[in-house]
């Protein structure tokens, strides 16, 4: 099992030096940043409303790119350098492997997702005037929404390459979203 960690902390390690995501991450917290100057926009709606659908929305929707973008290239990258199979040759299981990989990428996830929670609870708390604990659960809930859309970027990548799992995880994303609307 300390494999799996080890190669969980190097894909942690991996993923934050990827230039793409951390641009992703500040450009959502700009955007959650300038969210409170759309208060005219809410019309007869409701600054709250506005405000927090608005934050959640840009964090799902950086989440959804953090996680497709991350974990489409985790497993090929490996294969295209190499360097899966010197791992593979230790004493490391091929569920280990793809363990850790999951594992790292939940990390990064649970980073970015800190990062975007804590700049949106600072800005709601401004923009509102208080605090609202439902924000902490709607995060965990988007958190684990990107969790799992990574376990199935993770299992696409597997066996298809990255072009075909960007759009293989992409629709399973809408079809999610979608089936949970209608089903509601």
């Amino acid at each position: 099992m300390n494999a799996t960690f080890a190669i969980a902390g190097a894909t942690f390690g991996e993923a934050v030096r990827k230039r793409i995501l951390m641009v992703i991450l500040l450009v959502a917290l700009l955007i959650i940043l300038i969210s409170p100057a759309f208060e005219p926009f809410a019309a007869g709606r409701g600054a709250r409303t506005l405000i927090i659908s608005f934050g959640f929305g840009v964090i799902q929707l950086a989440g959804t790119f953090i996680a497709i973008i991350m974990c489409t290239g985790m497993i090929p990258t490996e294969i295209e350098r190499r360097t899966i199979y010197t791992i593979l040759s230790k004493p490391v299981q091929r569920y280990q492997f793809v363990l850790g990989k999951f594992f790292g990428a939940v990390g990064t996830l649970a980073f970015m997702y800190l990062m975007m929670g804590i700049v949106f609870l600072i800005a709601s708390r401004l923009a509102l005037g208080s605090f609202d604990p439902k924000i902490i659960r709607g995060l965990l809930m988007f958190f684990f929404q990107s969790s799992l859309l990574a376990a199935v970027v993770l299992f696409f990548s597997t066996f298809v390459s990255p072009l075909v799992n960007y759009f293989l995880s992409g629709g399973v994303f809408l079809m999610g979203n979608l089936l949970s609307s209608f089903l509601e």
